[in-house]
């Protein structure tokens, strides 16, 4: 049954012998959206004694500025904990959570561009320069990517059909829309780019308003174009590139990560990676990872989104007690530390925090200060979110009209 649930059976088999195995009082698990996949997860997980149920979230609505729709199985282990409020409630309460979480603007979480980081990223990727005219030359003729080629030829039979108007030549386009980050790119990205910020242009009056694209997908997969869409990461995938298009360049593998609702303090300086530690005795509490830019961007795109599962162990621990409490006093006070771990920074005061219907989640500050929390919630905000979380397939449908283009 694991084999053919669509996950990675090794992964599954592994994480399931581990739980089996160490029996934690709580458990997230989380993949692509397949209700298949869950079905099977659950049986397992009730098999072993646990209490679970599946929940499909959208990152978007639980503050992360990004469309990624994703299964999680949310289980407590029957025998360690007391459960005072059940699963239905948890859904409850994190549908509560996504009518006021708040996604700050993808840029907020970019590095300047005249960072010393991105332009050490930038030179890193200069280090082998192609001249204007060899570009050119794989644009025009595609002799590097033959089997996207006739893809591309026939994208702009499209758009020309769309717009009524004649599609500049690759040399044109490059002239117009090219720069320092987009020359670093292989041809087939550049063509993509280039096409559809031609499109961009025709369709709002200038290129550079902040939208995100992904860049290794083919060129008739639709790039967000609509105002409701900027700031907004697509789903990240692995090993893919993404290029801001008010910012003008590519995404680092920091910033995505960022993006998944790390910490800020993630940062990338060549081949290093430093992430803050309070633990640790530098001065500027930095510790220090040796890991490549590139397998960052891969990490991002095979990753959780930090708020969403914050948000469910939230609620999870909300509505459960431990059935057998340390005895000694150091150990109570890191379970009351570690056990409750949300807290909503614009809460108004102690009554607005105990909105999502459990005092315990507003009484203990915790390290969850990735979730962004509005004051107030607002009247519409409910049907806003039910139409953000739809709004991916949406797009896709909208652009399908377009001579199934994906323009």
């Amino acid at each position: 049954a694991i084999a053919k649930s669509g996950m990675s059976s090794r992964t599954l088999s592994q994480s399931l012998k581990y739980i089996k195995s160490k029996r934690p009082a709580f458990v997230v698990l989380e993949n692509v959206s397949k209700k298949k996949t869950g079905e099977i997860v659950c049986a397992e997980l009730t098999q072993m004694g646990y209490i679970c149920c599946c929940l499909f979230a959208n990152s978007s609505s639980y503050g992360v500025p990004q469309s990624r729709s994703r299964l999680y199985v949310a289980a407590v282990c029957a025998d360690q904990v007391h459960v005072e409020h059940g699963p239905l409630q948890w859904i409850q309460w994190l549908q509560e959570i996504s009518t006021r979480a708040v996604a700050p603007p993808f840029s907020s979480y970019m590095l300047p561009n005249d960072d010393g980081l991105v332009q050490n990223f930038l030179a890193d990727r200069q280090k082998h320069p192609k001249t204007q005219q060899e570009i050119i030359e794989s644009l025009e003729k595609g002799a590097s990517w033959p089997k996207c080629f006739e893809k591309h030829q026939e994208a702009r039979s499209c758009i020309q059909t769309m717009l009524g108007k004649k599609v500049p030549s690759c040399r044109q386009l490059f002239k117009k829309y090219a720069n320092e980050w987009s020359k670093t790119l292989p041809a087939r990205e550049q063509d993509v780019l280039y096409l559809h910020l031609f499109v961009l242009e025709q369709h709002r009056g200038r290129p550079d308003f902040p939208v995100i694209w992904d860049l290794t997908h083919n060129v008739t997969f639709a790039a967000w174009k609509e105002e409701q869409y900027e700031e907004k990461l697509p789903c990240l995938l692995r090993k893919h590139r993404y290029y801001h298009c008010g910012q003008q360049r590519l995404i680092l593998g920091c910033e995505l990560l960022r993006g998944q609702g790390f910490p800020k303090s993630i940062k990338t300086s060549g081949r290093v990676v430093a992430a803050r530690d309070p633990d640790f005795s530098d001065p500027d509490h930095n510790t220090v990872c040796d890991v490549p830019d590139a397998q960052l961007n891969s990490i991002a795109g095979n990753t959780i989104s930090v708020p969403v599962v914050g948000s469910i162990m939230a609620c999870m621990m909300a509505g459960c007690q431990l059935v057998t409490a340390p005895t000694d006093a150091a150990n109570k006070a890191a379970v009351a530390n570690a056990m409750w771990p949300i807290r909503f920074p614009n809460a108004q005061s102690s009554t607005d925090g105990v909105w999502v219907g459990s005092q315990r989640i507003a009484a203990h500050a915790g390290r969850f200060d990735c979730i962004h929390m509005a004051a107030k919630p607002e009247a519409s905000s409910a049907s806003k979110r039910r139409l953000e979380a739809s709004s991916h397939d949406a797009d896709v449908s909208k652009q399908k009209t377009l001579k199934q283009c994906g323009w």
